[in-house]
């Protein structure tokens, strides 16, 4: 795997520590994924007892082998190696929902698999041959199941790498562009839970404007094609705070999605 340049390769392939391609990724118990010589060497010969990422204290000092993604990187090096015309080689569709699937059933790895496909769209996103899966329904729906079966936390702080699953699903459905199909489907699931959760992120993480504005911009998508029922039982504290993006002088993203919102709905009370 020597001799790649690690600046064209996809950033979760990069080693937080070495900054390098990582050649037998690890994952310790905080859900970071580091390769295990640079890994080993921070734990056992630096004496750190602590996650290089997160900073948290580590009781469990266990190296799981990513073996997906490991799968992944061997897959972009051998794509590469074939095309040295081509700047960036995508990692194959289906290996990469597989790391998805497989990390998503695991709790304390979740935010990592979700940042990890996050990292892929946008790095492609200027390209004109843009992976599959930024259309594909089923991560779509994946995502959107995230958000309804997490509990909304109090938690005091959500930034950086506090950030907890529900916020990361959200942002990623922010990405994604499923077809009007899937998207109505989704949404309209179990009576509209989707759209309830969405709503209830709106109204209670009154401290957090950038999640607020991403569950906006999703509810603005799925208001283009859910039935007119889904925006019917919205309750006033729904519109009383989201007035409060309006005021924002920052969020023109989140302004517009708001405006559509209620334009959409107040169609439906004429």
């Amino acid at each position: 795997m020597d001799g790649f340049d690690h600046r064209i390769a996809p950033s979760f392939f990069i080693c937080p520590i070495s900054l390098q391609i990582m050649k037998d990724p690890v994952t310790i118990s905080t859900g970071m994924t580091f390769d295990r010589e640079s890994i080993q060497k921070w734990l056992f010969s630096y004496k750190n007892i602590s996650c290089p990422i997160t900073k948290q204290p580590l009781s469990d000092f266990r190296l799981t082998p990513n073996s997906n993604l490991l799968r992944l990187i061997q897959s972009w090096h051998l794509q590469h190696a074939s095309s040295s015309s081509t700047k960036f080689a995508e990692p194959n569709h289906d290996a990469l929902m597989k790391v998805l699937f497989e990390e998503i059933k695991q709790p304390h790895l979740q935010v990592n698999a979700l940042r990890k496909i996050k990292s892929l769209i946008q790095e492609n996103d200027g390209d004109n041959n843009k992976i599959s899966c930024i259309r594909d329904d089923t991560l779509f729906s994946l995502a959107a199941s995230l958000v309804v079966q997490t509990e909304l936390p109090g938690i005091p702080q959500i930034t950086g790498n506090d950030t907890p699953v529900i916020a990361e699903a959200v942002s990623l459905l922010c990405l994604l562009r499923p077809s009007d199909e899937a998207l109505k489907m989704v949404s309209q699931n179990e009576n509209g839970r989707l759209i309830c959760s969405l709503c209830s992120i709106m109204t209670q993480y009154l401290s957090y404007l950038q999640i607020r504005i991403q569950a906006a911009l999703v509810l603005k998508s799925i208001f283009e094609v859910v039935d007119g029922v889904y925006k019917e039982g919205l309750k006033f504290e729904f519109f009383e705070n989201i007035i409060e993006i309006l005021k924002d002088q920052n969020s023109k993203h989140g302004s517009v999605a708001v405006l559509s919102i209620l334009i959409r709905v107040l169609k439906i009370w004429e």
